[in-house]
Formats: C-alpha cells, structure tokens, sequence
C-alpha cells in the first residue's frame, strides 16, 4: 500500500488534536490519524486515507471538512506542485 508524509505545523497540529466528539466515518478517520500523528509533526498517511481527506476537503464547509481542510490543506497543495 502506498502512502506520503506530511510535516504538519503547530497550528496544523493543534486542529488535527482538537476533541472529536460523535461516532462516523470522518470521526474515525480522524482518530486514526490522531493516532498517527508523531510528536515531531510528521503524519504517514496511506493513499485510501488521504482519498478520503481530498473527499472531505471538497464537500462544503463543515466540521470535519473545515478541521481537513486546516490540518492538511496547505501539505496537499505542496504535494501536487
């Protein structure tokens, strides 16, 4: 499977950690990624994950669109550049 590494900022950081409340697939996926999250900064997320962050992102405006779009949209514009 592959997969990319994204150097998250503290402010990226910070909006990934925040409380997840509610069951779902986006909270879920959110807790795995919190749990992937190393204290360096850097995050190891594999392509099924990150076709879901892009999914996300692309909805409107929401919780978890807005929490994606904040955490890991400036490390996804680098990536296709």
């Amino acid at each position: 499977m592959a997969s990319v590494t994204f150097e998250l900022n503290a402010a990226e950081q910070a909006v990934l950690n925040a409380p997840i409340v509610g069951q779902g697939g986006f909270q879920t996926l959110g807790r795995r990624l919190q749990g992937e999250l190393k204290p360096d900064g850097s995050i190891l997320i594999v392509d099924a994950d990150l076709g879901a962050i892009v999914r996300c992102i692309g909805y409107s405006t929401g919780g978890f669109e807005s929490r994606f779009r904040s955490a890991f949209g400036r490390s996804i514009k680098g990536a296709l550049v």
